[in-house]
C-alpha cells in the first residue's frame, strides 16, 4: 500500500475519464471508498485504490494499494484496513492506518 495525499492528480484533465466507486465504508471519523481506476477492458490488470474522506467531504487520504483488492473493511477505530485480493482468494490483507491518517 501506498499512501498518496495528494487525492486530486492536478494533471488529470476532468472528463476524460472516469472514476467507479465499487466498495464502500464508514466509521465515525471518515468514509472509504474503493476507486476502479479503470474503466476498460484493463480493469483486471490495475490495482484500485482506496480514498478516505472525513465526513465534512474533504479528502485525507488516497490509498493506492499493491495487490489488485476485490473488496475490504476497517475497523472502527480506524486503525486497521482488512483487504481481501481477488487473486489470492485465500489470504486476507492487514493494513496498518495509523500512519497514513496522520
Amino acid at each position: 500500500m501506498m499512501i498518496n495525499k495528494d487525492i486530486f492528480d492536478p494533471k488529470r484533465k476532468r472528463g476524460t475519464s472516469m472514476i467507479y466507486y465499487r466498495v464502500v465504508k464508514v466509521s465515525n471519523k471518515y468514509i472509504y471508498a474503493m476507486c476502479m481506476n479503470e474503466h476498460s477492458d484493463k480493469l483486471l490488470e490495475t490495482n484500485p485504490s482506496i480514498e478516505i474522506w472525513d465526513w465534512d467531504g474533504n479528502p485525507v487520504v488516497k490509498l493506492n494499494m499493491n495487490n489488485p483488492i476485490f473488496t475490504f473493511d476497517v475497523t472502527k477505530d480506524d486503525k486497521k484496513l482488512y483487504c481481501i485480493d481477488r487473486v489470492e482468494i485465500d489470504k486476507i490483507f492487514v493494513y496498518n492506518l495509523e500512519a497514513a491518517l496522520k
